[in-house]
């Protein structure tokens, strides 16, 4: 609900350069839909990020929960109070290990391929409506 995947134009990051920066163009990002709008120079920290690799997700994804989330002036005040309700319940614990191999493989279920230049969309998507049985199977250990 508050992070979305998107495709680099190649023009917002145009200025930074380095490891993670989205200059190129049909690079795959992870960002804030709350601020995505908004002025780079008036977002909190963390707002966008290109992992390089499905397995990077999980880490873009903790850095936004703990950098970004609650820095962030656009996220609606009932959307951070229902995420902090969430974590305090007793949830059943689920090994982290499990929750990176999941979101890797629900990458590469949409489509997403590493490359040597990071992530972009590039295999055929999974469009059955239904997760494949490799996703299917790491649900059920998780």
């Amino acid at each position: 609900q508050c992070i979305e995947v998107f495709v680099s134009d190649g023009e917002l990051n145009s200025k930074k350069r380095g490891r993670g920066s989205g200059s190129r163009s049909n690079a795959v990002g992870l960002r804030c839909v709350y601020c995505k709008n908004v002025a780079r120079h008036m977002r909190a920290n963390q707002a966008v990020s290109f992992p390089s690799k499905t397995a990077y997700i999980y880490e873009s994804v903790r850095n936004y929960q703990r950098s970004h989330f609650e820095a962030c002036e656009h996220i609606p005040d009932l959307v951070k109070t229902t995420y902090r309700d969430l974590t305090l319940k007793n949830h059943r614990h689920v090994q982290c290990k499990y929750v990176k191999v999941y979101m890797a493989e629900a990458a590469r279920e949409i489509g997403m391929v590493e490359t040597s230049n990071g992530l972009i969309f590039g295999a055929p998507p999974n469009t059955s409506g239904t997760p494949s049985r490799k996703l299917i199977a790491i649900m059920r250990i998780a």
